[in-house]
Parts: structure tokens; C-alpha cells; sequence
């Protein structure tokens, strides 16, 4: 029997110093986590989270949400998820709804921002209802990891549903110390305008966008005038740099301002963490560094889990170090979560 015992467990050791050898070699496997927002009131439809958990166990966690026509490993979002975790913060980056219903049409397009205005007008609106059930059950998820206070993080669309979140949707979950937009505009109706909902927002705010981005620079005044004339204290605008030639829609998504692949931050990623950590600091972070990547862009802030890839359309594929490899080894035994299959760069 010991020698069963004895020779089970060097095969489990032998296993595991291979799973530790592909996570330096080699990007380790995504962990794709399937939620249900129901308990918190939403739909029936379950939606995808993409959690990279911090070193150190850390009280500061991020829930993310990404533009309209994207997903959770979209553009911004995954820049911006990963540099946070390189720091030491738990991440969990979000599936937005859907407009009227949260699949796509028959066509495979997402919704058009004009279903989203339909949707608010309606008698019985879905999309931001919905939405605030999702960041709840987010919120509650990254409290069961041991988190203690959240920031909320979204671009465009997802900006419009975290900043109505803070001002409207929360109920009883951790404190939101935080709030961080980019690509915020002060325009359309309801929910939809930034100006209506960060008039009722007291939480910090962090207002990011490009330079050329028409829409946030023509409505950065109504924003902050709005913010500053509700309760809030504490408001920070910042305006990047996008790459040169490039249209408004591209600068809305900060190319030439965040990084790709095999790059350090770029002022995206920086201008986002510095902000946290004068706003929200980690009580005790353990990460490897400040949004430090290696030579193929993946982060290495104690990421157990979690996606990389090398453009915007978001292949989920991210690696992490020692203690991501034991982490994920264990997984493989007990985490109901869905587990992506790995692949080297």
C-alpha cells in the first residue's frame, strides 16, 4: 500500500513540475467562468466571466465590461485586465447584455446602439436592468475569493452600464470605491447618457479617453460638470494620445495608446494603474511588478487564470507562473469552472 501511495504521489510531482515547466514555456491555460445572474434578479441566460485572481490574496477586486459588439477578451478590457492582475489586483471582466434579449440576432451582429435606446424607452427594459444584476453577481463572486472593496471598470457600452450601476444598481453587495470609464459621451437618453447617471455617482471616478475620440471630447464638460455638481470629491480626467491618422472610432479604442503584444503598458495601462494605486491600494500586494509583461505580453502578477492573445479579437490564452501552474493543477480536480484548452505562442 505505501508503495502505491509513495509512487502515486512522485507521479503527481513528476506531473506537476511539467505543468510548472509549459507555464514559463508556454501562455497557461484561460479559466472561462459561466455565471448566472438570476439570484440577483436577471435572466435565465448564463454569461461568461474571465477571472484572473491576484498574489497575496488581495481586498481589491476589478469587475470589467466591454464595448458593444465585443466580449470580455475584447479591446481595452483585456488590455486593462490583465495590466491590473500584473499588479496584484483580482480581475473578473464581464459579458454585457444584449439589447431587448441577450443573444445575438440571426444575423450574428450584436446589437446596434439604436436597440439599446429602443430598450431603455420600452415599458419594460432589459439591458440595464440585466446589466446591474451581472455586476452584482460579479461582485459577490470576487467576495467569495476573499475580495473586500471593488472597483468597476467599463469602455463605451460597458462604461455606460458601470457608470449607471454605481448610480443606480447596487444593492447590498462589497463597497464600490471606484469607478473608472473610458470612452465615456454625455449624450442619448436615460441610462445611456453619462451626464444623467455620474450626477448621482459619489465614488471616485477616473474619466479616460483619446484625444481624438469626437464624442468624449465634446462632452468631457458635461461629464465632470455633472459628477461635480452631484456629491462626488474626487474626479480625474485624462485625455491620451492616440496613434497618428487615426480615425475617431480607433481612438475611441485607444490604438496607438494601449499595448498589443510583447510590450510593456502604454499610457492606457499606466495612466489606469498609477490611478488605482493612489485611489484604491492594495492593503498587501505580492505581485511580480506593476504592469510588467514578459517578452510575449502576458502578465505576471500571481495570474492563476485568465486570457491573452496578440490582437483585439481575443483569443483566450494567458499564462502566469509557479503558483498560476499548482493553481490551475488543481483546478483541473475541482473547479466547476470551464477550463479553455492551451496553446504556445
Amino acid at each position: 500500500m505505501r508503495y502505491f501511495f509513495v509512487g502515486g504521489f512522485i507521479r503527481f510531482i513528476a506531473r506537476s513540475i511539467v505543468i510548472v515547466a509549459l507555464g514559463w514555456t508556454c501562455s497557461l491555460s484561460a479559466m472561462e467562468l459561466q455565471l448566472s445572474s438570476i439570484a440577483e434578479g436577471g435572466g435565465t441566460e448564463a454569461f461568461t466571466g474571465l477571472l484572473l485572481e491576484g498574489s497575496g490574496n488581495p481586498d481589491v477586486g476589478v469587475v470589467l465590461m466591454h464595448g458593444r459588439q465585443s466580449q470580455p477578451d475584447g479591446p481595452v478590457v483585456r488590455q486593462l485586465r490583465q495590466a491590473l492582475n500584473s499588479a496584484g489586483y483580482t480581475t473578473l471582466s464581464i459579458d454585457n447584455p444584449h439589447a431587448g434579449v441577450d443573444s445575438p440576432p440571426a444575423n450574428g451582429n450584436y446589437r446596434d446602439f439604436a436597440d439599446y435606446v429602443a430598450d431603455v424607452n420600452s415599458v419594460t427594459p432589459y439591458a440595464f436592468p440585466e446589466a446591474y444584476a451581472r455586476v452584482r453577481t460579479a461582485i459577490n463572486y470576487l467576495q467569495n475569493l476573499g475580495v473586500e472593496k471593488v472597483v468597476v471598470l467599463g469602455f463605451s457600452m460597458g462604461s455606460r452600464f458601470m457608470a449607471a450601476h454605481v448610480a443606480h444598481g447596487q444593492e447590498d453587495e462589497l463597497p464600490i470605491v471606484g469607478f473608472i470609464g473610458i470612452g465615456m459621451y454625455a449624450n442619448s437618453v436615460g441610462e445611456l447618457n453619462h451626464a444623467n447617471t455620474l450626477a448621482n455617482v459619489s465614488s471616485p471616478v477616473l474619466d479616460l479617453y483619446g484625444d481624438g475620440d469626437t464624442n468624449a471630447n465634446n462632452t468631457a464638460l458635461a461629464r465632470a460638470a455633472a459628477y461635480n455638481n452631484g456629491d462626488g470629491l474626487d474626479y480625474a480626467m485624462e485625455r491620451l494620445e492616440c496613434a497618428s491618422g487615426t480615425t475617431a472610432n480607433e481612438c475611441h479604442q485607444l490604438n496607438g495608446a494601449k499595448s498589443t503584444n510583447g510590450e510593456s503598458c502604454q499610457p492606457l495601462e499606466s495612466t489606469v494603474i498609477s490611478w488605482m494605486i493612489e485611489t484604491v491600494p492594495l492593503a498587501d500586494s505580492q505581485g511580480r511588478g506593476v504592469c510588467e509583461f514578459d517578452d510575449v505580453g502576458n502578465t505576471g502578477g500571481g495570474n492563476t487564470s485568465g486570457s491573452n492573445s496578440g490582437n483585439d479579437a481575443g483569443n483566450i490564452d494567458e499564462g502566469g507562473g509557479v503558483l498560476g501552474a499548482w493553481f490551475v493543477l488543481l483546478l483541473m480536480f475541482y473547479a466547476r469552472a470551464r477550463v479553455v484548452n492551451k496553446s504556445c505562442n
